[in-house]
């Protein structure tokens, strides 16, 4: 049985709602004051010495006005989790995990483990750490009903979010090496691997259906990334009209090469080839080569050891400012999310996105046929064809202006870092839904626990 099958058991046993980790207090009593008589006492330290292990006598601490016996088992399984990839030496990939990272929030600090800020400072995720640490210097948060300032988060730096939903093999598949995972999936139910709040790159698509991934959403580290290019570009004025200015100069309007056009890798494996969506999208340019470009600039995830030079296409990258000279950039799913399609908004060719399965933080703020055109495999061609029609060059043009507006509010430091506190407010409001303010109490149990065992200091990690 694994790691987290047995927590579930034990959770259970203890009065625990399964699905969700939810504790059951109703059936939970009220912890009491501790009546150990002598003798009690006296077999209980026989016992222990005899390695049976009773733990009446120990780990008193004083909760509220009551005495509180913290439980052997932790019983809430984001505390469980966290306390075991805390425990793990070395990050980021401690086994089975999912290259879970564990940081404690404490007085608008973030803090980490020595041992580990050297991973986390060269991980993906450090740019979001980096961004909330910048974003609570002027935010109130955490307001939990006893006052507590410590806050236990889980970040996930994989492409993983943890949940997999109907109707899509191909992630069961992509995660086959997980034996925890695979035995979890089903076709037929929406499916979130853990049973607790934490922080991922992106959450399922809204037409999956809301509230069953317990997932939330990071600030992108390709926005951040193009913020800090923008700022070092431009003598860190990061002005994005400026910006705009200099990608109107250099690709203009009307100059725009009119086909669509997108490269990328073999990523989002299924089996067999033709039935990978970036495939599909590239046998139809094979189809229409007039008015679609597209190619895959590398084969990865097994794919490099297949011939497939009679079935697709492989093209030559392109640089990502080049894109502009196309009227049109597709943009598509991979193996989860695409990472890019924030950074696509802020250039001045339309956007074509593909239905995508994945989302990040910032979706719900962008409109169809405002500020991206929506599309799907089955409809891409038409969708193309309306988008280069020259009856509606000016549609297309309002459609870039919106987007970029949308950058420019959106795409920015300031921004980021109040996007940044809204999703830790958002994790927080889950904890407490999930949990009910009770786990503050557990938390603080672990929270000494944790400090007894991992030999070296929590340090500022942001």
């Amino acid at each position: 049985m694994d790691g987290i099958a047995i927590m579930k058991r034990r959770f259970k046993q203890v009065g625990g709602i399964e699905n969700h980790g939810v504790i059951d207090h109703e059936r939970r009593k009220k912890p009491q004051r501790l009546k150990i008589s002598g003798l009690f006492c006296l077999l209980s330290a026989v016992a222990v010495i005899a390695n049976i292990g009773l733990n009446a006598c120990k780990h008193r601490f004083r909760a509220g006005s009551v005495s509180y016996i913290p439980p052997s088992n932790v019983t809430n399984e984001l505390l469980a989790i966290f306390e075991k990839v805390i425990s793990s030496a070395n990050l980021l990939l401690p086994p089975g995990f999912e290259a879970y990272v564990p940081i404690i929030l404490e007085n608008r600090t973030i803090l980490c483990r020595n041992s580990h800020k050297g991973n986390i400072s060269k991980a993906r995720i450090h740019s979001f750490i980096e961004t909330l640490h910048v974003g609570m210097k002027s935010s109130d948060i955490l307001a939990n009903s006893d006052g507590t300032t410590s806050l236990p988060i889980i970040l996930i730096e994989s492409d993983s979010s943890g949940c997999l939903h109907r109707n899509h093999p191909h992630v069961a598949n992509w995660l086959h090496h997980h034996p925890r995972f695979a035995s979890r999936y089903s076709i037929h139910d929406h499916v979130d691997q853990a049973y607790f709040p934490r922080f991922a790159w992106h959450t399922p698509s809204p037409k999956y259906g809301t509230g069953w991934c317990k997932a939330i959403g990071m600030t992108g580290y390709e926005s951040s990334r193009l913020i800090n290019d923008q700022c070092n570009t431009w003598f860190f004025d990061c002005n994005w009209d400026r910006v705009f200015k200099n990608y109107e100069r250099k690709y203009p309007w009307k100059s725009k090469i009119d086909r669509a056009v997108w490269r990328g890798s073999t990523t989002g494996t299924y089996a067999p080839f033709d039935d990978l969506p970036r495939a599909k999208l590239v046998k139809k340019s094979m189809g229409r080569p007039d008015i679609i470009d597209a190619g895959f600039t590398s084969f990865v995830q097994g794919w490099e050891w297949q011939n497939l030079s009679k079935q697709t296409i492989a093209a030559s990258a392109i640089p990502f400012e080049d894109l502009m000279k196309y009227r049109a950039i597709i943009d598509i799913d991979g193996n989860t999310w695409s990472s890019r399609f924030a950074k696509l908004l802020c250039t001045n060719s339309v956007i074509i996105k593909i239905d995508p399965d994945f989302i990040e933080y910032f979706y719900e703020d962008l409109q169809p046929m405002s500020h991206y055109v929506p599309a799907s495999l089955q409809n891409i061609t038409k969708v193309i064809e309306y988008v280069l029609d020259k009856m509606n060059r000016r549609q297309m043009k309002a459609i870039v202006d919106s987007a970029n507006s949308w950058c420019k509010r959106t795409i920015t430091k300031e921004q980021m870092q109040r996007d940044a506190i809204s999703q830790l407010k958002k994790y927080e409001a889950l904890l407490n839904h999930m949990y009910n303010v009770s786990w503050v109490d557990e938390w603080n149990y672990v929270r000494r626990r944790i400090m007894n065992n991992i030999g070296d200091d929590l340090v500022d990690c942001s």
